[in-house]
C-alpha cells in the first residue's frame, strides 16, 4: 500500500478515535496531506464509501450503540456522537435507521429483553469483576466485514510476529471488536486483532499502532466454544451490564488472549469453530447509579497495566 493510501488509513481510524469532531471533506483531506478532491477520490477507492457517508454511518452507529446500551437523553446521545442539535441528530436518525431515536432505543431493549430469557444465554452466566485497567499501546492488523474472516487476520499478524520475533512467552494478543452486530451491516463490521506492544517492529501496510484508553472494565474468564462464546456476550450485556447497574463505556469490547495459544498456528473458520477458547472478555463501563455499590479493584503489575491469564495449556 502506498504511502498516500496508509495516510487515508490513518484519518479513518482518527475519525474512529474522534467521531465527535468537527470532521468535514476538507478536514479530513487536510489531515491526509491532500486535496478534498483528491483525497474523495481516493478514499472512495480504498474505503468503498464517501468520506462524509463514512463519518456519519459510524456517529449514527455509534449513537444507536449509545440508545441501545443507556439511558442518557436523545440530546446527550446527539451531542457525543458530534451533532449541533437534536433536531439535526433526529433527522439524520430517521433517515439511517427508518425511525426516530425514541423508538430505536424502544425496540432495541426490548430485543434485549427477549434475549435476556432465552436459556442459552441465562446459562452462559459467568463470574465479573469490576476492575480499573491502564492505557496500553496495541499493535493491530484491521479486519473489515463478516466475523468469518477473522481467523485470516489472525493468521496475518501471526506471520508478521514471528518473521518480525515479535513474540515471546509473555505476549498478550487482543481481539477488539468496534461495531455492534444488529446495528452494523456485516460488511462493514471492524475487528482489529491486536498484539500487546509498544513494538520496536516496523509496521507493514494494513496495520497501525493504537493507544487503548485506560479506565473502568467488566472482566470474566471464558472457558469454552466458540459458539458458547457468543451467548457469554450475549449474556454480559443483556443480562449482567442491566442488572449491574453499571452503563456501557465508549470504548471497544475485546477478548484477552495469550499469544502462545492463539498465534501457535494456523487458524480457519472450521478448526476454530471446533476448538475450546480460554480467554478474558472486557466490557468498557462509564458510571453507575450509586458510585459505591460495586466494589473496583486496580489492576497493577509490570506488564503495561494488564492482567496476564493463566497458561492455557
Amino acid at each position: 500500500m502506498s504511502d498516500t493510501g496508509q495516510n487515508i488509513l490513518a484519518v479513518c481510524r482518527r475519525v474512529e478515535r474522534e467521531i465527535w469532531g468537527d470532521w468535514t471533506l476538507e478536514s479530513m483531506a487536510a489531515a491526509a496531506g491532500l486535496s478534498p478532491f483528491h483525497f474523495h477520490h481516493l478514499f472512495q477507492e480504498l474505503v468503498g464509501e464517501a468520506p462524509v457517508s463514512f463519518v456519519r454511518r459510524l456517529r449514527l452507529e455509534y449513537a444507536a450503540a449509545r440508545l441501545k446500551f443507556g439511558d442518557e437523553a436523545a440530546v446527550e446521545v446527539a451531542m457525543a456522537a458530534g451533532y449541533e442539535s437534536r433536531e439535526g441528530f433526529v433527522r439524520a436518525f430517521h433517515r439511517h435507521f427508518g425511525c426516530p431515536p425514541e423508538v430505536f432505543r424502544e425496540r432495541a431493549q426490548r430485543q434485549l429483553d427477549r434475549l435476556a430469557r432465552q436459556p442459552a444465554v441465562r446459562e452462559a452466566s459467568m463470574s465479573v469483576t469490576v476492575i480499573r485497567l491502564s492505557p496500553r499501546t496495541v499493535i493491530c492488523r484491521r479486519h473489515t466485514g463478516p466475523y468469518r474472516g477473522i481467523p485470516q487476520t489472525w493468521n496475518r499478524l501471526r506471520e508478521w510476529a514471528q518473521r518480525e520475533r515479535a513474540l515471546d512467552e509473555n505476549s498478550v494478543c487482543l481481539g477488539l471488536y468496534h461495531d455492534e452486530p444488529e446495528i452494523t451491516p456485516a460488511s462493514r463490521l471492524r475487528y482489529d486483532a491486536g498484539l500487546v506492544g509498544p513494538l520496536a517492529q516496523p509496521l507493514e501496510a494494513g496495520m497501525h499502532s493504537m493507544e487503548l484508553a485506560g479506565g473502568t472494565y467488566a472482566v470474566a474468564d471464558y472457558d469454552g466454544s466458540l459458539w458458547r462464546l457468543e451467548r457469554a456476550w450475549e449474556w454480559f450485556t443483556a443480562v449482567w451490564l442491566r442488572e449491574s447497574g453499571w452503563h456501557a463505556g465508549i470504548f471497544y469490547v475485546f477478548e484477552e488472549h495469550r499469544a502462545a495459544d492463539l498465534l501457535r498456528r494456523t487458524l480457519s473458520w472450521s478448526n476454530v469453530w471446533r476448538r475450546t477458547f480460554r480467554c478474558r472478555l472486557h466490557l468498557p463501563l462509564q458510571r453507575m447509579l450509586d458510585e459505591n455499590s460495586l466494589p473496583i479493584k486496580k489492576c497493577q503489575n509490570s506488564n503495561n497495566g494488564h492482567t496476564l491469564l493463566p497458561s492455557f495449556g
